[in-house]
């Protein structure tokens, strides 16, 4: 092994490493905890859509329902007349007050306007309620909460108690599958990490959203595909259909991250000697990732697209091929300079996308990131087909999102995207973790560790642990900014002001 590898295994940076998976597993599960109480009701984007969506699969509904026009589900008449309306009306005033998201003052919920909400229970009588945003995505990612709210109902606790316990299993179980990707993740721990625990990342693992599963979901397909790539080997049957499956939960809960079946072919372009007959196994993984979409599309099929205010999908797609330069544009906006105008903010939002951390705890996270990119070591050894695959997919994976959310909501022939937001990116953001593998023992040239070299190293492990340390300061005050941001009041204080809602 060379010297960058030998050290990397007994640096100090190595030997927190091992112990990533206990540090983010007690970080994550105080911090989701306290946001699944901090965060008021449906202040999390769609929330409500995505909770109509879960109390109808908790009811047996795994499809969406169409009513005339109208496609959702048959919900509690309390749930959408006596909670949904009396949030929303506040919020839609507070929207159009302040409609600069950057300069919206503190306060956004206040504890009289939560005390009448508390006692409201469930009355089992329902009505038809419309959620066709949700209504098309699969049940997998919503059955923690499913579970969460028909507990809830079945044991009469409130409304509120209900999403409570609702947002709080699918914080388990979304925590549970980050602990889990980061003990089967090889190398890039120090990356992957770090994602798990952004802002953004718990705000959405504390919620009902169906985000908040999608995210560790995709960074534990990463860890399984790291594994192979160190050991510059094939894919097990075993690991071929894990990660198989869950790319598919990916691709089939967003369509357009369809590029990252693509991630199935990795292990065959890393071994040496590529033969036509070892692409077979992940051509069979990828024909099983486009059938799973294919079959769920057929059967949401009835249910139709879902119909934005600004821009009917129809019409900005018969646009876009009549002006196929305009296409062009679209697509070198979406992957050029939106990610990063949107990935860059968006990394410690929180509410409805309005909720920013000061500039300080920015500053803090932004350094820290940085700090943990910078001084993660990289592989040097020749793996170009595996890296510029992985440039390919990710690019054309930005891409897909981009030009589906234009599509959705922007006019057409606009030469901007609307819509845009980070939580659309960042399932993609693990895979570039890729580029930062160490192979097995074994699997490298083995050299003599010179003094200077070595030196070096032990400074470059010391410097990223110091990074993480600064960026784990930015992420604890995660939630001060939450009673903060959405009560205007220090944390003890909001504790006391939600009282479990």
């Amino acid at each position: 092994m060379n010297a960058s590898g030998s050290e990397v295994q007994n640096g100090v940076d190595a030997r927190i490493a091992r112990h990533l998976p206990e540090i983010y597993l007690g970080v994550a599960l105080v911090l989701t905890s306290a946001l699944c109480l901090l965060t008021p009701p449906f202040f999390v984007p769609d929330e409500f859509a995505h909770c109509a969506r879960e109390i109808q699969i908790s009811h047996g509904g795994l499809i969406g329902e169409r009513s005339g026009e109208v496609v959702g589900g048959w919900i509690d008449a309390n749930f959408t007349t006596q909670i949904w309306d009396s949030i929303t009306d506040p919020q839609v005033e507070f929207r159009l007050r302040y409609p600069n998201v950057y300069r919206r003052p503190n306060g956004r919920v206040t504890e009289a306007q939560l005390i009448p909400l508390r006692e409201i229970r469930w009355t089992h009588r329902t009505v038809f309620v419309s959620f066709q945003n949700t209504a098309v995505y699969p049940p997998l990612l919503y059955l923690p909460q499913a579970a969460g709210w028909r507990i809830g109902e079945a044991t009469g606790l409130t409304i509120l108690h209900s999403m409570l316990l609702a947002r709080w299993l699918a914080s388990l179980s979304a925590v549970a599958i980050g602990w889990l990707a980061l003990r089967f993740c090889p190398s890039g721990r120090w990356l992957l990490c770090a994602y798990l625990l952004l802002p953004t990342v718990l705000a959405l693992n504390a919620s009902c959203s169906q985000d908040g599963l999608l995210l560790p979901i995709a960074g534990l397909a990463m860890a399984l595909l790291a594994r192979v790539l160190c050991a510059r080997r094939l894919f097990t049957h075993l690991e071929l259909a894990a990660v198989t499956g869950l790319l598919a939960v990916c691709i089939t809960a967003r369509p357009p991250y369809v590029p990252l079946a693509l991630l199935l072919f990795l292990p065959v372009l890393a071994a040496p000697g590529v033969s036509w007959r070892r692409f077979l196994p992940a051509a069979a993984g990828l024909l099983v990732i486009v059938g799973l979409l294919g079959a769920w599309e057929i059967l949401i099929h009835s249910l139709g697209a879902y119909p934005h205010a600004i821009s009917p999908a129809e019409s900005q797609i018969a646009f876009l091929r009549a002006h196929p330069l305009y296409l062009v544009m679209i697509l070198l906006l979406g992957t050029l300079l939106y990610p990063p105008l949107i990935l860059a903010p968006g990394l410690a939002t929180m509410g409805i996308l309005d909720v920013f951390p000061p500039l300080c705890v920015f500053a803090l996270l932004g350094a820290g990131l940085a700090g943990i990119a910078f001084f993660t070591p990289k592989d040097t050894s020749d793996t170009r087909r595996v890296d510029a695959s992985l440039l390919f997919i990710w690019v054309t994976g930005f891409a897909a999102v981009s030009l589906a959310i234009y599509c959705i909501c922007s006019p057409p022939g606009a030469n901007w995207i609307g819509g845009l937001q980070a939580r659309y990116y960042l399932p993609l953001v693990p895979f570039i973790f890729l580029l930062y593998r160490h192979h097995a023992p074994g699997s490298e040239d083995t050299g003599q560790q010179s003094p200077a070299i070595g030196v070096l190293v032990r400074r470059r492990g010391m410097l990223l642990v110091l990074a993480g340390g600064v960026f784990l300061a930015g992420v604890l005050y995660t939630p001060w900014v939450a009673a903060h941001r959405f009560y205007n009041l220090d944390l003890i204080s909001a504790f006391h002001a939600t009282r479990l809602w």
